[in-house]
């Protein structure tokens, strides 16, 4: 099980799609869930385009706070950035 802290800069992968679908920033951790902020996400992936209320629905359903139950390894969220790394003093 992988240990995500607040603060850490998180990315979201598909399984088999070789790049991350969202980013996202962890807000509340604790021994059996945490929570995450999705900030980016893949607008081709999503069909941004592809439909005239895909825009309205994706930024209802995708980004936004999304709680997670930590129950095995495979969960498909990586950190990009923990929380201790430079990006939280500016350097």
């Amino acid at each position: 099980m992988k240990n995500y802290k607040i603060g850490d800069l998180v990315g979201f992968k598909w399984p088999g799609v070789n790049k991350h679908l969202r980013v996202g920033i962890v807000l509340q951790n604790s021994k059996k869930k945490f929570s995450v902020r999705w900030f980016w996400y893949d607008k081709k992936f999503y069909l941004e385009n592809q439909f005239d209320d895909a825009k309205k629905l994706n930024k209802k359903y995708i980004t936004g706070i999304v709680e997670y139950t930590k129950k095995s390894d495979d969960i498909c969220i990586e950190i990009l950035s923990d929380a201790k790394s430079s990006y939280l003093y500016g350097t």
